[in-house]
């Protein structure tokens, strides 16, 4: 007899985190699948398997379609993914046997209303035909969202009601959510986490985008700041030399988070951020070490329409 789960599936560290962070139905084992599609991931999930017990069986894969190998053994109740408004999820999502489906956030993405705007008419037939909604949280089957800012998530989507599904909370906040999880961050990303030594300095933090930006490099070089530090992407493999650079900067390459990053080095530093529309940012204003957020991407509306909807909202 199969055993009954709920299955939830990451593909990045942050998801992890936030799959951490809902309030789930403990009457069933907790079954971790991490895709294999960010640098460190297999790292990571031995370090998971070894420290975090809050799952009864981890599985790292390389497509989410591997997910149905799993049903040799688990019956799926609840199955928790990131998003379900893109094709291949959407269409995977719509074949699982499972009882209900939930969208959890993972970033600035889930509030989006215009992430399909730009696509083909042939490309809209397509995803009408199978059923694929245009934003998180809007698949047939999806009974509910988490998010951190359940009254923008509706603010944003009037149409949600008519869906009669739920914009569901989280179990603490996102800025609790990251102090809980501090020491098992430092745990599983001790290799590059530790910068206690750093002290009563005032930082320049880069949050790459996929590709590193040299206009903003140029301006943390130029600014004089103690200490530089690059947080790159989780899904950048290659970086070619960065010029310009001097001995103090530091290169973060590690799948550590970058708001854990962030709020370690904010502790006993004074903070300046430079990020390119980067989610990070969204729920750390106010931090007293902080002080600048700079957005060196380029100006998108809805991003700053989000940005002010979480600090107004939430």
């Amino acid at each position: 007899m199969r055993k009954r789960v709920n299955l939830f599936i990451c593909s990045k560290p942050l998801q992890y985190f936030n799959a951490r962070n809902i309030p789930v139905n403990n009457d069933y084992p907790n079954i971790l699948i991490i895709e294999d599609n960010f640098i460190g991931a297999n790292k990571l999930t031995e370090q998971i398997s070894t420290i975090d017990k809050v799952w009864d069986k981890i599985y790292l894969v390389k497509h989410l379609y591997e997910v149905v190998k799993l049903l040799r053994h688990y019956s799926f109740e609840n199955v928790y993914h990131y998003l379900d408004c893109f094709l291949v999820p959407a269409i995977f999502f719509n074949m699982l046997p499972m009882k209900r489906l939930y969208v959890y956030e993972e970033g600035i993405g889930t509030y989006r209303k215009t992430i399909f705007d730009g696509i083909g008419w042939y490309k809209r037939i397509i995803r009408n035909l199978m059923g694929v909604g245009s934003f998180a949280g809007s698949h047939r089957r999806c009974k509910g969202v988490y998010v951190y800012c359940p009254n923008l998530y509706q603010t944003q989507f009037k149409r949600f009601n008519q869906y009669k599904k739920n914009a569901l909370p989280f179990k603490v906040p996102f800025s609790e959510m990251v102090i809980q999880n501090s020491e098992l961050s430092s745990h599983l990303f001790r290799d590059e986490h530790d910068f206690s030594e750093i002290k009563n300095k005032k930082i320049g933090i880069y949050i790459s985008s996929w590709t590193l930006n040299e206009a903003v490099i140029s301006e943390l070089v130029t600014n004089q700041y103690d200490e530089i530090v690059i947080k790159l992407h989780p899904h950048i493999a290659k970086t070619a030399e960065i010029k310009g650079l001097k001995q103090q900067v530091r290169i973060v390459r590690s799948a550590i988070l970058a708001e854990f990053l962030i709020l370690s080095l904010a502790q006993q530093n004074t903070v300046d951020i430079f990020h390119e529309n980067s989610s990070v940012v969204m729920y750390l204003t106010g931090h007293p070490g902080i002080n600048k957020v700079i957005n060196a991407g380029r100006s998108l509306p809805e991003f700053n329409e989000i940005l002010n909807g979480v600090n107004s909202q939430c």
